[in-house]
């Protein structure tokens, strides 16, 4: 991006509503959203693309993200919560 639209991008970005807008609009790539904080999470969007350029420099083929604590009321149903523990339990009993 060229310096005048990098200064620009960044003066509408520090209107209040802006970004949350760009949140609920997506354009652009990932890398400028993520940049401006422009995701729902940011700080997870920011630690997994990151995580995603280093493994691509490193020549790797994928990266896992995992989310530990995960609140009960705003991630998944019971029943899913369920068959997370069972296979948190059953690759724990494995390793032993």
């Amino acid at each position: 991006m060229n310096v005048i639209g990098e200064v620009l991008l960044r003066s509408v970005t520090s209107v209040p509503k802006v970004v949350s807008l760009w949140r609920r609009f997506p354009i652009g790539s990932v890398a400028l959203r993520t940049r401006y904080g422009a995701w729902s999470r940011a700080q997870y969007a920011y630690g997994t693309f990151h995580a995603a350029q280093q493994a691509k420099l490193l020549g790797l083929d994928g990266i896992s993200v995992i989310e530990f604590g995960v609140d009960r009321a705003t991630a998944c149903s019971p029943s899913r919560a369920e068959r997370a523990k069972s296979l948190i339990i059953s690759a724990s009993e494995s390793r032993s």
